[in-house]
């Protein structure tokens, strides 16, 4: 059994899916708006593994979204899907992320920075990472921006 996700989020565990070869976890971030809250899969072993940052769709974080880093998983990757929502539950996140990926910059892509950064530096982590993208998390994957992310 998993720990409880934070507050506002579904709860989710790996024992819901059968043979799956993988552990899931949360964590939070501490960014400058609060604490970011991640859930992140790592398949059974010592590694290091590389790494993915699974960016979610417009509704934000769900258990389609983990059961995706669950699948990464168990494919041999650390996956870690960061929950962009946050630091408020209403449509004020939906039009801050979207403004974000249309600018190529902002607060979105700081927090993908530091999720980024915190994966590398797992030690079940080979320092390689990639990122994939669902909806709006592939608009924020595809902008322009001056950042590798």
């Amino acid at each position: 059994m998993l720990p409880q996700p934070p507050a506002g989020c579904d709860s989710h565990t790996l024992a819901e899916m059968d043979d799956t070869p993988s552990v899931g976890e949360w964590y939070e971030i501490d960014r400058p708006r609060g604490a970011m809250p991640c859930y992140s899969a790592r398949p059974i072993g010592a590694g290091p593994f590389p790494g993915v940052v699974v960016i979610h769709d417009a509704l934000g974080m769900s258990n389609d979204l983990r059961n995706q880093a669950d699948w990464l998983a168990g494919e041999g990757f650390v996956a870690v899907a960061p929950d962009l929502y946050y630091f408020d539950r209403t449509l004020r996140c939906v039009f801050s992320v979207i403004r974000d990926a249309a600018r190529g910059s902002g607060d979105a892509f700081d927090d993908l920075d530091a999720v980024r950064t915190w994966l590398s530096q797992r030690p079940d982590c080979s320092g390689q990472v990639g990122v994939i993208g669902f909806c709006m998390g592939c608009l924020l994957y595809t902008s322009p921006s001056p950042r590798d992310i």
